[in-house]
């Protein structure tokens, strides 16, 4: 097997080359506490919104089925629960990366991704109170605001001194 010529010259020199490698640079435990941190607290979240929902109902003495068509049907409750699942993929974009400490927005990315999936397979498992649109636009909008929260992780370089 005969080598090209910059094989040779980079061999020769002593320098690796580069390959590509998507997750071989990505620290699992980071990705893996982002994702933790998406799912785990957008259910948490929406758990939490619910229940303050049905006591707050349940003060009002409302039966049992209206609670349940109000669960569902409430825009306030809804806008809660889309600002809970923004929040959360922020965080676990932002928690990926601090944990990472480097490649920031790789792990804030990957981190959405399984946030993403979490999420996907919870709504398919235990439904969500938003619309089908809204809950897609919702999960479709994951992995940006993951993305985003890595980038508010990276520090900051503005108004830093400049050494002299």
């Amino acid at each position: 097997m005969s080598k090209s010529s910059s094989e040779l010259v980079t061999a020769a020199a002593g320098v690796p080359r580069p390959r590509f490698d998507l997750f071989g640079s990505l620290n699992r435990r980071a990705v893996l506490r982002g994702a933790l941190v998406g799912a785990g607290g957008s259910l948490a979240m929406v758990s939490w919104i619910g229940f303050v929902a049905v006591i707050g109902m349940a003060a009002q003495r409302l039966p049992p089925e209206r609670m349940l068509d109000r669960l569902q049907s409430a825009w306030d409750i809804r806008l809660l629960v889309l600002i809970a699942n923004v929040l959360m993929s922020m965080l676990a974009g932002y928690t990926a990366a601090q944990v990472a400490g480097i490649f920031r927005r790789k792990h804030a990315l990957a981190s959405g991704a399984g946030t993403a999936a979490v999420n996907l397979l919870l709504l398919l498992w235990i439904g969500s109170p938003l619309p089908a649109w809204l809950a897609g636009l919702s999960l479709i909008l994951v992995i940006p605001l993951a993305a985003v929260g890595g980038f508010l992780a990276e520090p900051s370089t503005r108004g830093a001194p400049s050494g002299g």
